[in-house]
Formats: structure tokens, sequence, C-alpha cells
């Protein structure tokens, strides 16, 4: 069935990647703040693409509702994405995602 636009839809898991603008990191397994990390980009990505599609819908469709919907889910990500950059760059974390103790960040080895 053809959508809006005059296209079809991604309907496979296929589909859906080769379209997807968030990328796999297969058979890599990241540090708990290399994760935090891979979120922020995921975010900040999410957000390019939106603050793209909000300035399609009012130059190129007239279309504010769309753009008032779209400018919502992007403020969304932006805090988001802000406060996981906030937390990245106050606390290290240990790799079971738990805050280390005072102690533990004192300690020399």
């Amino acid at each position: 069935m053809l959508n809006n636009f005059g296209k079809y839809p991604a309907g496979t898991a296929q589909g859906f990647l080769e379209l997807a603008s968030i990328k796999e990191h297969p058979n890599d397994l990241p540090t708990a703040n290399q994760m935090v990390e891979r979120l922020v980009e995921d975010h900040e990505q999410i957000i390019r693409n939106l603050r793209s599609h909000i300035d399609r819908c009012t130059d190129d469709f007239h279309d504010e509702r769309t753009a008032d919907f779209l400018t919502g889910l992007m403020e969304q990500h932006e805090e988001m994405a802000w406060m996981l950059r906030s937390f990245i760059e106050g606390q290290p974390l240990r790799p079971d995602g738990e805050q280390p103790s005072t102690r533990e960040l004192t300690q020399v080895s």
C-alpha cells in the first residue's frame, strides 16, 4: 500500500536498517561510558533529522502543525542528550553501570 508520499513503507528489518540514520555496532561490547556516549550520538543524530524535517514541513509543505509536533519531539531528544552528556562529563562509571564511590576515585594503583 502506498503512503501519503506515493512510496511504499519499509516492511522488513533489512528495509528499516537501510533507511536508518542510527548505525549498529555489530560484534562490539562497549564500556559503560562508551554506551552512554553512543546514546548521546544517537540522540544528536535524531535531533539533526528532526530539524531537517521541521524545515521541510514549514518550507516545502506549509504544515505548521506537524512542524510543531516534531519540534516537541526534538525538544525531548535535546533534553535527553543534555542529561546524558552532563552525566558522562561529571561522573565516571564502572562497567556494571554503578557510580564509583569517592574512595574508589581517589585510590592510586
